[in-house]
């Protein structure tokens, strides 16, 4: 088994309104790389689960607002790995 693999990076953007408690809500798609990966998707059901700091202006948390959340992940695929029946 080779662990010197090519990494394939996976990337998706999402933009959620910012609530109370570090909470974001009514995410939505903004994109993923490579296109059709699903990964835009997912992130965005599982975004009720996100602890995000909220931006600040004079230290106060600005709710309400829009943010912009990148995910970016490098997938490594093994030689010789075979996946379990």
């Amino acid at each position: 088994i080779s662990l010197d693999a090519e990494i394939e990076r996976v990337s998706a953007d999402i933009a959620c309104r910012m609530i109370e408690h570090n909470r974001v809500e009514n995410c939505q798609i903004i994109g993923e790389n490579p296109r059709g990966t699903g990964l835009a998707q997912a992130l965005r059901k599982a975004a009720w689960q996100f602890l995000v700091k909220p931006p600040r202006i004079d230290n106060k948390p600005q709710l309400g607002v829009w943010v912009r959340i990148h995910f970016d992940f490098g997938v490594r695929a093994v030689e010789g790995d075979v996946p379990p029946d």
